[in-house]
């Protein structure tokens, strides 16, 4: 594929991720919102984030039948249908069993679209550069509505106001689906010519240890980005100068990913992970042990700036240990677990045993991951 056609799927995989990036990143201040225009309690309001993170899991788990005869626009199109449609309805459910269903099925849809924008750029010639465009645009959206929702959302016409310039800008950006591919490429076998996925072989050992480095590192990542608002109010940081630490963290998040995806291979290697993971554990313990205004932001930006890093070499070490393209869309899976098990497992520890507690968990997450990236690392080259 030439360098002009790269760049033109790079850049429409990128858009088209942003749907379901935009939902992860905004979630805090949906959730805010809602409490305020429905007066839905902490559980409730965690149980709804999570029934979006259980919908995008259900679907990139079952990718691997739903995606065997290798089409991609109209998947994709049917995806963003249902996303767009569920995020308008949220603007008229006000109960808290339709709120849980409305988000569900978002995160069917747009987690949809991501599964197979995972499975597009796994076919790429460079993967890693691919995933590392993927998460520097997909999350562009996202951080502009890190500054949009406070704004709109005004007393009176929080919800619908919130929820229908998110369906904007996800309606905006899900125009990019009329220039994708029919259908995904063949991927060629170690022993011969492409062949479709319905007569591969079964996955191999190394392949799973790869997803578990997927899931251990978003399971950190999740856990620590879903609490860093609290621990800025239990450091008694004002509000606005913390909200506006997280968006230059995800702004230099979403720079790093465009990086990582440029130096490709050489950010690859062991080391540039072991390197990035350590940096990214300062980050915590900064945090843990140096909650004020400097070690705060230093924390958070080192922490999170890092995140897609880690996250691109991660998922592009499985389209080289998936020879055989049958788990194109299990990576979204991984990552969606992480997200279930991530804001859950830190949630109770903070409960258990405060903050610096739950930030050493999810260190200890990333070191899991880390591992578990290393030790497969050779037989992916």
């Amino acid at each position: 594929m030439d360098t002009k056609a790269h760049l033109k799927t790079n850049i429409v995989a990128g858009a088209l991720t942003s749907t379901h990036f935009t939902i992860r990143t905004a979630m805090p201040l949906l959730l805010g919102v809602l409490a305020g225009g429905h007066g839905f309690s902490e559980g409730q309001l965690g149980d709804i984030g999570s029934a979006y993170s259980v919908g995008a899991t259900l679907v990139a788990l079952t990718s691997v039948v739903w995606m065997r005869g290798l089409l991609v626009r109209s998947p994709v199109g049917l995806f963003l249908v249902l996303g767009l449609g569920a995020v308008s309805s949220a603007i008229l459910m006000k109960s808290y069993p339709s709120m849980l269903a409305t988000f569900l099925l978002a995160g069917i849809g747009f987690g949809g679209v991501y599964s197979v924008m995972v499975a597009l750029l796994s076919r790429m010639d460079d993967p890693n550069r691919s995933f590392g465009w993927q998460w520097g645009l997909g999350s562009a959206p996202g951080i502009l509505l890190l500054y949009a929702i406070p704004a709109v959302a005004t007393a009176g016409a929080g919800v619908s106001a919130t929820f229908l310039l998110l369906v904007a800008v996800n309606g905006v950006v899900g125009l990019a689906v009329i220039a994708l591919p029919s259908r995904l490429k063949s991927q060629p076998t170690a022993t011969g010519p492409a062949r479709a996925v319905e007569t591969v072989p079964a996955m191999n050992v190394a392949l799973w240890i790869g997803l578990f480095a997927i899931c251990a590192v978003y399971l950190g990542i999740t856990g620590g980005w879903s609490f860093l608002g609290r621990i800025a109010a239990g450091a008694r940081l004002p509000a606005q100068y913390s909200g506006t630490v997280l968006a230059i963290g995800t702004a230099v998040s979403s720079l790093v990913a465009l990086v990582a995806g440029e130096i490709g291979e050489l950010g690859a290697r062991r080391g540039a992970m072991a390197a990035a993971v350590t940096a990214m554990l300062l980050g915590l313990g900064l945090i843990a042990y140096w909650p004020n205004r400097l070690g705060y932001a230093i924390g958070t930006v080192l922490f999170i700036g890092l995140a897609t890093f880690v996250l691109t070499f991660t998922i592009g070490i499985i389209s080289r240990l998936d020879t055989a393209g049958r788990a194109a869309g299990l990576p979204a899976a991984a990552l969606g677990a992480g997200s279930i098990l991530g804001p859950t497992i830190a949630g109770h520890v903070y409960e258990a045993d405060g903050a610096a507690a739950m930030l050493v968990a999810c260190g200890l997450s990333l070191l899991a991951g880390l591992v578990a990236y290393v030790s497969v690392y050779r037989l992916a080259r």
